[in-house]
């Protein structure tokens, strides 16, 4: 059994000319993320890596999500989950090593939603708001073999 989270980043600010990627978060999105970091101290929440969009707002994301939480898990900033397919979180989840048992794959929408709907086979069911964190079990033995329908939901967070 392996364990995927997927968070999409916090509210972020329109673009100020300095271009997409370079977008930080808003207050209401630190906000966002400290709700949520709230909702999972009585959760169990554990992860061997963290693969990021090399966006600002998914790095400050994450950056706000660990110093609230205290969480101090291995981090990777990934290029190919900006702006990505579904296809690129497939690749990025399929070469992990599977030493590894949980990761959490922070990134965007409508991508992140679609990818969720992907691994669920319920087309259209699950939609992330900003800061949502969604938990999957996975019954696979390698990550090579994570492709449609190879999940469940467990949880997604905040509850709203």
């Amino acid at each position: 059994m392996r364990k995927l989270y997927l968070l999409r980043h916090a509210d972020a600010a329109k673009d100020d000319g300095s271009g997409d990627i370079n977008r930080i978060l808003t207050d209401k999105g630190i906000s966002e993320v400290k709700n949520l970091g709230d909702s999972l101290k009585d959760i169990d929440f554990d992860c061997d890596l963290v693969l990021c969009s090399s966006a600002e707002r998914t790095k400050q994301t994450w950056q706000t999500l660990s110093t609230h939480c205290n969480y101090r898990f291995e981090v990777q900033y990934v290029d190919a989950l900006y702006n990505p397919s579904i296809e690129n979180f497939i690749k990025e989840a399929q070469q992990l090593n599977d030493d590894i048992s949980s990761v959490l794959m922070i990134s965007h929408n409508p991508t992140t939603s679609e990818f969720a709907n992907y691994l669920t086979g319920f087309p259209g069911l699950i939609s992330f708001s900003t800061a949502n964190l969604g938990s999957f079990n996975l019954d696979i033995e390698s990550w090579k073999k994570l492709g449609e329908h190879s999940a469940t939901m467990e949880w997604l967070l905040p509850k709203r």
